[in-house]
């Protein structure tokens, strides 16, 4: 009897999976874009008490950019909301970010938004007839 009661605790403990929560974020739509550079940000709205400890812009010319990218912000810790610039962008064309915030348990992505820099200034004179 104590052998069976003692199988059946086990495979309830094994058996329960705990929920891990990470936290909750958006993405902020891009803007001041330029042919170089961009502006977006995010907001962390939850750590489900678990404090950040790195949030950003994470961005890819393919999607679904992840943290294991060079390309990507650091901007600060905790929740709330966060402005981020990206530097080094190559001009007329199209990235994809998204808003990541890691804690203990892990890092989570906002929404993906995709946006094209743009073109160099045309520095050629027009010529009209």
């Amino acid at each position: 009897m104590k052998n069976n009661l003692l199988i059946i605790s086990l495979l309830l403990v094994l058996g329960c999976k705990k929920n891990i929560q990470v936290a909750t974020s958006t993405t902020t739509s891009p803007f001041t874009i330029t042919n170089t550079s961009a502006k977006s940000g995010g907001t962390i709205t939850n750590d489900f008490g678990n404090p950040i400890t790195a949030r950003g812009i994470v961005w890819s010319t393919s999607p679904n950019p992840t943290v294991a990218l060079t390309t990507k912000t650091s901007d600060s810790l905790g929740t709330g909301a966060f402005t981020s610039t990206l530097n080094g962008l190559k001009q007329n064309t199209t990235y994809y970010i998204r808003a990541y915030a890691t804690n203990k348990n892990g890092t989570t992505y906002g929404n993906e938004i995709n946006f094209k820099t743009q073109s160099p200034l045309n520095l050629l004179p027009t010529h009209y007839t």
